[in-house]
């Protein structure tokens, strides 16, 4: 079997990152559970009987999360893709880009499954602050496994240029 040419290569690690940030999304979101609760002065065994006691089951809801998340983060790649375009897609303006991204993402999502903007009700700051949390963790998780060791590759590549240039 022929070896894929590096941007094949390329774009196959970008859709395996999207993919592995979205199934990352449910253990996210009940991270971001158990720091809520705590922040609200809830303790963790109270969060995780919760947990515990709710109907469905803890795989039907990372599946159903995974599926929710998969637009947001599809957006999140391709906004942090165009960055990457600019040679702006350093770590910060990733995050912030990914987090505007993924909220907006997020929030057209949940409007057309659920059929309301969670956290946008007086005072729910709760799923806001959740929906902002996840795209922000998304977006960092994005960045670490697929732009990070691109970013260095395309740093030696300059370097080596740069240095070819110089020696003629």
């Amino acid at each position: 079997m022929k070896p894929l040419s590096k941007a094949a290569r390329f774009a196959l690690v970008r859709l395996l990152a999207v993919a592995g940030c979205s199934l990352a999304a449910g253990p996210l979101v009940f991270l971001l559970e158990f720091f809520v609760d705590a922040i609200e002065g809830a303790s963790v065994t109270y969060a995780a009987a919760r947990l515990r006691h709710s109907p469905d089951s803890l795989l039907f809801k990372f599946a159903a999360i995974s599926i929710m998340v998969l637009p947001a983060t599809t957006l999140i790649a391709s906004g942090i893709h165009v960055l990457g375009r600019m040679r702006k897609d350093s770590f910060f303006f990733a995050t912030l880009s990914g987090s505007m991204l993924g909220s907006i993402a997020l929030y057209v999502t949940a409007l057309s499954l659920i059929g309301q903007w969670p956290g946008l009700r007086f005072l729910n700051i709760r799923g806001a602050t959740a929906i902002i949390g996840l795209s922000i963790l998304l977006s960092a998780l994005y960045w670490v496994v697929a732009i990070r060791g691109h970013r260095r590759m395309r740093a030696l590549v300059e370097q080596d240029a740069w240095a070819i240039r110089a020696m003629e």
